[in-house]
């Protein structure tokens, strides 16, 4: 799935803290200056920050609208896949990696998605901030292993997990793992975008800065968010259901008594929901999504893990 965040389609890019197992090297993209590859200046009034919040609106129904006009095609002209389209397995081993580069932007949560699941299988990989520069794919995430580039989060998921993991993926996790991708994600989304303090948490990632006057146009334009890109999720995913927590009961029912999705040890599904919403702990959105769908202890036993690859910061309150 391509990257939906306020922070992306502001094209913000932020360089990530150094995992424990991963390599984070400057990229084509990347001037590392204070941890930090650019900050926008967000004090240039009025018309720039309501230019931003709608042309988030406006670009995703254009994009929404060439996707339902184009054409599906399996390759792109570079060769690599294009959104959604399933690519041959991985056939050298571990032992063989040369390199592994992740083209992300760090609060995406189909880049945060990855970045868990690699680090707590002890994947070694290093990220690029922003889209590959070369590739005919011109959305995140993109992963390249040994050269070799694979698009699109789910199926970067679907290759990757029965690789580092030495099985197949069963019908059951492949199952949780598309619902998660299509269902709870863009759910999920809309209602970070409906809430005014979230918005302006994400506002703030993008920025490193949020003012009074910010934060009330950010409360007059976040409702109309919402209804702009409810309506164009729900067009381009038929099967989403607000809200997020009709999912996350569905959840919750099917871990039962079990400690995680795949019993005393998480796994690939359990990281996946994880990895989505994680960027965003302290939101609204998720304390609402965790508490309605009962998810509070599971959530407790997946931050012990520590595999989350999200710097925090300060969640201002809507005043």
């Amino acid at each position: 799935m391509a990257t939906f965040t306020l922070a992306a389609e502001l094209r913000v890019l932020r360089v990530p803290h150094a995992l424990p197992h991963a390599q984070h090297l400057p990229g084509p993209s990347q001037r590392l200056v204070g941890g930090v590859t650019t900050v926008p200046d967000s004090s240039r009034g009025f018309g720039r920050t309501a230019g931003a919040v709608f042309a988030l609106a406006v670009g995703q129904s254009l994009r929404a609208s060439r996707r339902k006009c184009r054409t599906p095609r399996a390759v792109l002209a570079d060769g690599s896949n294009e959104e959604g389209e399933a690519v041959a397995p991985i056939t050298f081993g571990l032992d063989e990696v040369e390199d592994i580069v992740l083209y992300q932007q760090e609060f995406s949560p189909p880049c945060v998605k990855l970045r868990t699941m690699f680090k707590y299988y002890n994947l070694p990989f290093r990220v690029v901030n922003g889209r590959h520069p070369t590739s005919d794919y011109k959305k995140i995430p993109v992963l390249e292993i040994n050269n070799r580039q694979i698009n699109d989060s789910h199926v970067i998921v679907k290759t990757v997990v029965p690789w580092f993991t030495g099985r197949p993926m069963t019908e059951k996790e492949m199952m949780w793992e598309k619902r998660i991708t299509y269902e709870f994600q863009p759910a999920f989304e809309v209602e970070l975008l409906g809430n005014e303090r979230d918005v302006a948490m994400i506002w703030t990632r993008a920025t490193n800065f949020i003012g009074g006057w910010q934060r009330g146009i950010i409360g007059i334009l976040s409702p109309i968010l919402k209804l702009v890109v409810e309506a164009l999720f729900k067009s381009r995913y038929p099967e989403m259901e607000l809200p997020s927590s009709n999912f996350g009961l569905e959840f919750r029912r099917a871990l039962g008594d079990q400690a995680f999705f795949h019993g005393e040890q998480p796994g690939p599904v359990d990281l996946s929901l994880y990895g989505t919403y994680a960027a965003f702990n302290g939101c609204s959105a998720t304390v609402r999504f965790l508490q309605a769908s009962k998810l509070e202890e599971w959530h407790e036993r997946m931050e012990a893990l520590n595999v989350a690859d999200v710097e925090q910061p300060k969640v201002y309150a809507m005043r």
